[in-house]
């Protein structure tokens, strides 16, 4: 999938910060998490490229099957503890930024992550908290709710299997190693890790699936095919370096009327008039006008003579 930041610096800084992070969790060789496949801050607009598999969990019908369900929370604390490991705190865990494909869940959406301890509220306790919401409604198909002492009480009408996970009630021995350290504590040091949820969901083993270990080829190709293209990009401008393209045509500019100004209207001044020569008349014309202009002036010298001999 092709990210691009189309809505200013602050797009493009949070798209650096997502390639920045993604990009150290790749290196990394995790599974469960998106992979940057390339980034291009150059390009007009800005984009990323990463993986995205299936779909987000929010189109998911709840409550799950027992055995989807199985495989969406290991996914889930896999890719806790992977995020744990790496010392980055997600912080948006959402049915939105997790997406399912039918057998391995992915952690997507990077935007917001920081690393673990870079300020005072930046806790891998946090994303602890937020998975655990997203397990609740996954098991119970209700919508869970942001408050944690409203949440430890919902629980406790919850079955054994979901209390364990959560709420880490055990008997006997489990007691001593659980703690009984609970998902939906007050403070963000005071919930279990991502160690010890897989240990409740899944005791003795934390394997990487199969499936999830396929997408690996898969992605390293993808990263592969990206480099081999921006190389191929790069040649192309180098050898074109010296060459212009030509102008573009530029269209006929025809001049917008402008409309008339409300008021009163400004007097005609000389310069508002435009000089035009008179046209020139054919010769006929002009022939036949100096026969009738010459036949005026003789017939007014007739009457003016006749005139002075009536009067002498």
């Amino acid at each position: 999938m092709q990210k691009m930041a189309h809505a200013g610096t602050r797009a493009r800084e949070l798209l650096d910060h997502e390639w920045r992070i993604g990009k150290w969790l790749g290196d990394q060789g995790r599974d469960y998490v998106s992979t940057m496949l390339g980034h291009n801050p150059d390009a007009v607009p800005p984009f990323t490229v990463m993986t995205l598999r299936g779909e987000p969990l929010s189109r998911l019908s709840v409550p799950v099957d027992r055995e989807t369900l199985r495989m969406l929370v290991a996914g889930l604390l896999h890719g806790l503890e992977v995020l744990r490991s790496c010392g980055v705190v997600h912080r948006r865990l959402n049915l939105d930024t997790l997406r399912w494909d039918g057998g391995s869940l992915q952690i997507t959406d990077f935007t917001h992550a920081q690393y673990d301890g870079a300020g005072d509220t930046v806790s891998h306790g946090e994303d602890v908290y937020a998975a655990g919401l997203v397990i609740f409604h996954l098991y119970t198909g209700e919508l869970p709710e942001d408050d944690p002492a409203r949440m430890e009480q919902r629980l406790r009408g919850q079955d054994v299997l979901l209390r364990r996970l959560l709420a880490g009630e055990s008997t006997g021995a489990e007691r001593a190693v659980f703690g009984e350290r609970t998902v939906f504590a007050d403070r963000a040091e005071d919930r279990p890790d991502a160690r010890e949820l897989l240990e409740r969901w899944t005791p003795g083993g934390r394997a990487t699936t199969g499936l999830a270990r396929a997408y690996r080829d898969r992605e390293r190709e993808g990263r592969r095919n990206f480099h081999e293209l921006r190389a191929r990009q790069h040649a192309y401008g180098q050898r074109h370096r010296g060459w212009t393209p030509p102008p573009r045509r530029r269209p006929w500019i025809v001049p917008k009327p402008q409309a008339a100004r409300a008021g009163r209207a400004r007097p005609r001044r000389l310069s508002d008039w435009t000089l035009v020569a008179p046209l020139r008349r054919p010769p006929l014309v002009r022939a036949a006008a100096a026969v009738t202009v010459v036949g005026v002036l003789v017939v007014g010298v007739l009457v003016v003579v006749a005139a002075l001999r009536s009067l002498l």
